[in-house]
């Protein structure tokens, strides 16, 4: 069946280069749109991703309970912290400087689902990881980029489900940093229609700031 919409418990945890760790915790949205204009306020983009950041915790201890959104529609970033009240929104394009597709490699999160075999190959090595044990449904697989400038991060660990079609752990290990950022999905509901992608209409109320680029 094809993929139109998915939920999820999210659950992200870097590990810097220093040795101290970061978490954030929250709920992902995806959406397909067969009828974009039909988008939830995500401007009509055919593909969104959402995350809601709700929990954090540097080493162990929690720091603070935020409410901050992340919004990617393949043509913009949208980062909205609902605390502080900061609306910041970039300009994203691929590594073609066409946009980026949501369901790939290139995004600022990789989201890849769908993707060709053959098309990853022209980018990357491509290695078999170690499942689980005794866990059939999951497929790891390891990417390294061909060109080791071409991305922002070294190498990618996807745990694919079977079942769900999509990956539900992504291990990536930043090309400038070294940090290592684990994002894992739990409980996914997949064509549920429950997914929804919040607004990344600018803030009028007073109070905000707001920066476009």
């Amino acid at each position: 069946a094809t993929l139109k919409n998915f939920t999820a418990n999210i659950h992200s945890h870097t590990l810097h280069l220093a040795g101290d760790e970061e978490t954030e915790s929250g709920t992902a949205d995806f959406i397909n749109n067969t009828n974009p204009s039909a988008a939830h306020g995500n401007a009509g983009a055919a593909l969104a991703f959402a995350v809601h950041f709700d929990h954090a915790t540097t080493d162990g201890k929690v720091t603070s309970e935020p409410d901050t959104e992340i919004i990617f529609d393949g043509t913009r970033v949208t980062i909205v912290d609902n605390r502080a009240k900061t609306f910041h929104q970039t300009t994203f394009t691929g590594k073609d400087g066409n946009p980026a597709d949501v369901t790939s490699l290139d995004g600022p999160v990789p989201l890849p689902i769908g993707i060709s075999v053959a098309d990853v190959a022209k980018d990357f090595k491509i290695t078999q990881g170690t499942a689980p044990a005794g866990d059939t449904n999951l497929v790891v697989v390891k990417l390294k980029p061909l060109d080791p400038h071409k991305y922002d991060y070294k190498s990618i660990e996807l745990t694919v489900d079977k079942k769900l079609q999509l990956p539900t752990k992504i291990v990536l290990v930043e090309r400038s940093s070294k940090d290592i950022r684990t994002i894992t999905l739990t409980d996914v509901a997949v064509n549920t229609g429950k997914a929804k992608i919040p607004s990344i209409t600018p803030p009028t109320t007073p109070g905000w700031s707001v920066e476009i680029k």
